[in-house]
């Protein structure tokens, strides 16, 4: 089973404004029209290549989710624990934790 990691598209900018919400884009940094662009290229190279998809997660933030969608390969399943903990270091080791419990037990 193939396994891909990858973060999001074309996103400009750094970081998220600083009353950002994760419930709401229009505080986010968000993919501009490249990396919608690109997020599409990207799933049609999966589907041209064949690669089987049977999952897709992704962090709650909105430029990952579009980014997720936009590649039309599964239904994109939000997963709390890919969830950015640069604004708040005291989840890091937990999140961690919790990824990496995932990978080991969702190996075939």
């Amino acid at each position: 089973m193939v396994r891909c990691v990858f973060r999001h598209a074309r996103a400009p900018g750094t970081g998220d404004p600083p009353a950002f919400r994760i419930d709401d884009c229009s505080t986010q940094r968000n993919l501009d029209a490249a990396g919608q662009q690109q997020s599409q290229q990207l799933g049609e190279t999966f589907r041209q290549r064949q690669i089987p998809v049977a999952r897709v997660l992704s962090s709650q933030w909105c430029r990952s989710l579009d980014t997720a969608r936009l590649m039309d390969l599964a239904p994109v399943e939000p997963f709390p624990v890919l969830n950015s903990f640069f604004g708040d270091r005291t989840t890091e080791p937990q999140q961690t934790r919790a990824l990496q419990q995932f990978i080991l037990f969702s190996l075939d």
